[in-house]
Protein backbone atom coordinates (compact mmCIF):
# COMPACT_ATOMS: atom_id res chain seq x y z
CA UNK A 1 0.00 0.00 0.00
CA UNK A 2 1.06 3.60 -0.87
CA UNK A 3 2.83 5.61 2.21
CA UNK A 4 3.30 9.24 2.90
CA UNK A 5 6.42 11.03 4.64
CA UNK A 6 7.68 14.10 5.71
CA UNK A 7 7.28 16.77 8.68
CA UNK A 8 3.45 18.04 6.96
CA UNK A 9 2.79 14.48 8.07
CA UNK A 10 3.07 15.50 11.79
CA UNK A 11 2.74 19.89 11.82
CA UNK A 12 3.12 22.84 10.14
CA UNK A 13 3.76 26.52 11.21
CA UNK A 14 0.88 28.95 10.64
CA UNK A 15 1.27 30.61 7.55
CA UNK A 16 3.74 28.46 6.19
CA UNK A 17 4.18 26.03 3.54
CA UNK A 18 4.18 22.14 5.02
CA UNK A 19 5.79 19.31 2.61
CA UNK A 20 5.08 15.70 2.33
CA UNK A 21 5.75 13.28 -0.13
CA UNK A 22 3.52 10.52 -1.46
CA UNK A 23 5.34 6.64 -2.47
CA UNK A 24 3.38 5.32 -5.06
CA UNK A 25 3.34 1.31 -4.04
CA UNK A 26 1.61 -1.47 -5.46
CA UNK A 27 -0.74 -4.21 -3.70
CA UNK A 28 2.72 -6.48 -2.42
CA UNK A 29 4.47 -2.92 -1.61
CA UNK A 30 6.92 -2.58 -4.01
CA UNK A 31 7.55 1.18 -4.83
CA UNK A 32 6.19 2.18 -8.35
CA UNK A 33 8.46 4.13 -10.48
CA UNK A 34 5.99 5.94 -12.88
CA UNK A 35 3.09 8.46 -12.01
CA UNK A 36 -0.13 8.67 -13.27
CA UNK A 37 -1.91 7.19 -10.25
CA UNK A 38 -5.15 9.75 -8.94
CA UNK A 39 -3.69 10.81 -5.69
CA UNK A 40 -6.10 12.84 -3.62
CA UNK A 41 -5.58 14.83 -0.10
CA UNK A 42 -7.02 17.01 2.22
CA UNK A 43 -6.37 19.08 5.13
CA UNK A 44 -8.86 18.92 7.67
CA UNK A 45 -10.99 19.65 11.17
CA UNK A 46 -10.93 15.93 11.98
CA UNK A 47 -10.52 12.23 11.24
CA UNK A 48 -13.96 12.06 9.27
CA UNK A 49 -13.64 12.92 5.72
CA UNK A 50 -16.66 14.95 5.58
CA UNK A 51 -14.86 17.37 7.91
CA UNK A 52 -14.92 20.58 7.24
CA UNK A 53 -11.70 21.59 4.52
CA UNK A 54 -8.94 23.67 6.64
CA UNK A 55 -7.02 24.85 3.57
CA UNK A 56 -6.16 23.12 0.18
CA UNK A 57 -3.91 20.75 -0.49
CA UNK A 58 -1.83 20.20 -3.80
CA UNK A 59 -0.35 16.91 -4.67
CA UNK A 60 2.36 17.54 -7.72
CA UNK A 61 2.92 14.24 -9.46
CA UNK A 62 6.58 13.82 -10.16
CA UNK A 63 5.78 10.97 -12.82
CA UNK A 64 8.38 8.32 -11.11
CA UNK A 65 6.22 7.15 -8.52
CA UNK A 66 6.30 10.06 -6.08
CA UNK A 67 4.15 12.96 -5.47
CA UNK A 68 5.06 16.41 -3.49
CA UNK A 69 1.82 17.46 -1.18
CA UNK A 70 2.09 21.07 0.09
CA UNK A 71 -0.61 22.69 1.94
CA UNK A 72 -0.44 26.42 4.40
CA UNK A 73 -2.96 26.74 7.25
CA UNK A 74 -3.65 30.43 7.61
CA UNK A 75 -2.22 32.37 10.50
CA UNK A 76 -5.87 33.23 12.02
CA UNK A 77 -5.63 29.16 12.82
CA UNK A 78 -4.85 28.97 16.65
CA UNK A 79 -1.89 27.35 17.50
CA UNK A 80 -1.98 24.24 18.81
CA UNK A 81 -4.64 22.96 17.45
CA UNK A 82 -5.04 18.95 16.12
CA UNK A 83 -6.08 18.78 12.26
CA UNK A 84 -5.87 15.67 10.13
CA UNK A 85 -4.13 15.35 6.55
CA UNK A 86 -6.14 12.72 4.37
CA UNK A 87 -4.08 11.20 1.21
CA UNK A 88 -6.60 8.94 -0.70
CA UNK A 89 -6.45 6.51 -3.83
CA UNK A 90 -9.28 5.91 -5.81
CA UNK A 91 -11.34 7.09 -2.69
CA UNK A 92 -9.36 4.35 0.24
CA UNK A 93 -7.23 6.16 2.51
CA UNK A 94 -3.30 4.94 2.09
CA UNK A 95 -1.21 3.87 4.74
CA UNK A 96 -2.03 5.34 8.10
CA UNK A 97 -4.11 7.82 6.39
CA UNK A 98 -5.64 10.24 8.33
CA UNK A 99 -2.65 11.51 9.56
CA UNK A 100 -2.66 13.51 13.22
CA UNK A 101 -1.05 16.57 12.84
CA UNK A 102 -0.46 19.75 15.49
CA UNK A 103 -0.45 23.61 14.35
CA UNK A 104 2.71 25.26 15.75
CA UNK A 105 3.76 28.59 16.36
Amino acid sequence: RSTAQGGGMASSVRGSDAHFVVLARDARGNRLRRGGDSFVASVRADAQEASLQLCDCELVDCEDGTYLGVYALDATITMGTIYFVHVLLGGTHIQESPFKCTLLG
